[in-house]
């Protein structure tokens, strides 16, 4: 009898794992923000539908749709479009064209990449509708309210890899001091959520960011 207990306890707390995977895989390919639990992988593809937008200008028109293309085109021009205070954003395979051997945000940083041959796309979640002078982030808040120091870059890789490396250069502010960027990052084939954070000191993560990050729509 006890045996028979333990064995539909078992089989219980199984049902509420699977649930909740599946859950986490519904969210993240059907709408809200980036899906919790996913530790940084996003899949092949990424499809976001309806999701709120902070006007924090109140300068979205009712009815109005804005296309919003990224801020940092590095080959492949995609589109964020905002209506009604809700976005939509599509992101499936890049073009060969625009991925790329992976060199490093930072200029001159040295890396150790595993495979050599593994190509990248990046695209920072920071998108502009330059003739209305408008920009939508991905942005956030530290714990206390204050805006947040992190800043979210999709990478998407054409295979697994592992990405490792850092630099020291000679800060031209605060008094020359030096500072220091590290690259720790192992991507999945597909989609991958990197953190960068820090000040003087710069560290590219995979991961999630802050649970108060949100999609904000500014002018400037």
């Amino acid at each position: 009898m006890k045996r028979l207990l333990y064995a539909k306890k078992n089989w219980g707390l199984a049902a509420i794992v699977l649930l909740a995977a599946l859950l986490a895989t519904f969210c993240s390919t059907t709408g809200g923000s980036f899906a919790r639990g996913t530790s940084g992988y996003l899949g092949p593809t990424i499809e976001m539908s309806d999701i709120d937008v902070y006007d924090a200008s109140n300068i979205l028109i009712p009815g109005k749709e804005y296309g919003f293309v990224p801020m940092f085109d590095s080959g492949w021009t995609h589109e964020a479009s905002v209506k009604d205070g809700k976005m939509n954003l599509k992101l499936g395979i890049p073009p060969e064209g625009a991925l790329k051997p992976f060199t490093g945000i930072e200029e001159g940083t040295k890396l150790n990449i595993s495979p050599p041959s593994v190509k990248i796309y990046v695209t920072s979640l920071f998108y502009r509708k330059e003739e209305e002078g408008m920009y939508l982030e991905y942005s956030g808040q530290s714990s206390k309210g204050i805006p947040s120091s992190d800043f979210v870059y999709l990478y998407y890789a054409d295979q697994d890899a592992r990405i490792k490396g850092s630099i020291s250069a000679r800060s031209t502010k605060g008094g020359g001091g030096k500072s220091k960027t590290t690259y720790d990052l192992t991507l999945k084939r597909g989609w991958n959520m990197v953190i960068r954070t820090g000040g003087a000191d710069i560290k590219y993560r995979v991961g999630e960011p802050d649970r108060k990050f949100k999609w904000v729509v500014t002018k400037y």
